[in-house]
């Protein structure tokens, strides 16, 4: 997956007044930072521009293959509400997938990223942009759709803030988290909270029930990201994509058709089988698939991480 065209001129024309020198430092201050669970409010301009050339391909890559899981369900969809947007990261994934949504309204507390964000948007693009410490707010306008990226795993305690998006939610919910141990744990703690008020679980969840996995285990999926040539020059990487682990979770306030059965990890390819771990209602399985299952077998090679898998 890559960024739109438009998005990758923008963030070249941002970056071309300061040396790569620079942004290849206040990346590693920004990583280690984020890596040690720190809040990770950016301290200088190039931090800010850094997360330009190096997060955002992959926090929109994350964001658009999270959201086409609600494409499907989304024809009444007119309002969203984005908190910690950043520089609207998000915002441009569900102005690609949701041209309904009209209304959209995002939340950051950094006024420096605001205005990076608004030199970022198209012509056309009219977003509400609201300087506000979310952390610290009663309550939130309601929104059809509302989403949280990489927001939960810098909080000591998000239940609060959990609850008031919640409360603001109309339709669906979106979390996104690291793809680690710890984002996993915070989204198992929101979704456990989530179901307690009702919820019910879209993705990747096919159930409400008990999560399946060990507390020595986590449920993450992955995406591939084609670097544009800054995000090459800045990260110092030589193929021309990277891999983003990531967790997610969506909860919707009405029940929707779902996936019955998830692949929760990379299918094993073995000789003349595979090997697919599922999780479904009754809880985790691994199923082998040989080629003497025929049709099921040619399925169960084209199938990848993260899609259903019809029993």
């Amino acid at each position: 997956m890559s960024l739109p065209p438009y998005l990758q001129e923008k963030i070249f024309a941002l970056l071309r007044e300061t040396p790569a020198s620079h942004l290849k430092e206040a990346r590693k201050i920004v990583t280690s930072r984020y890596q040690s669970h720190h809040k990770s409010s950016f301290q200088t301009q190039e931090e800010r521009l850094s997360y330009l050339a190096t997060r955002l391909p992959a926090t929109y890559a994350v964001a658009s293959w999270v959201l086409e899981k609600i494409v499907p369900h989304s024809s009444n969809l007119t309002s969203h509400l984005d908190l910690g947007t950043g520089p609207g990261t998000v915002f441009f994934a569900v102005q690609a997938l949701f041209p309904l949504i009209q209304q959209n309204t995002l939340l950051e507390k950094d006024p420096s990223l605001i205005e990076l964000g608004k030199q970022l948007m198209p012509l056309e693009a009219t977003p509400i942009w609201q300087l506000q410490d979310f952390q610290h707010s009663s309550s939130f306008a309601p929104a059809d759709l509302v989403t949280m990226s990489y927001v939960l795993n810098e909080l000591e305690d998000p239940s609060p803030l959990i609850l008031k998006a919640w409360e603001a939610t109309k339709h669906f919910l979106a979390l996104i988290e690291p793809g680690t141990p710890y984002g996993f744990a915070r989204l198992k703690t929101a979704r456990e909270q989530l179901i307690q008020q009702g919820a019910f679980i879209v993705a990747p969840c096919t159930h409400e029930a008990s999560c399946p996995m060990s507390p020595q285990d986590w449920c993450h999926f992955k995406v591939n990201i084609q670097r544009p040539s800054f995000h090459q020059r800045i990260k110092q990487g030589t193929k021309g994509f990277e891999e983003e682990k990531f967790s997610y979770l969506i909860a919707a306030k009405q029940p929707h058709q779902r996936m019955q059965t998830c692949i929760i990890r990379k299918p094993i390819k073995g000789s003349g089988h595979i090997i697919l771990d599922l999780c479904e209602e009754n809880g985790l399985r691994r199923q082998v698939i040989s080629k003497k299952n025929g049709p099921r077998y040619h399925d169960a090679r084209h199938a990848e991480w993260g899609d259903t898998w019809d029993n």
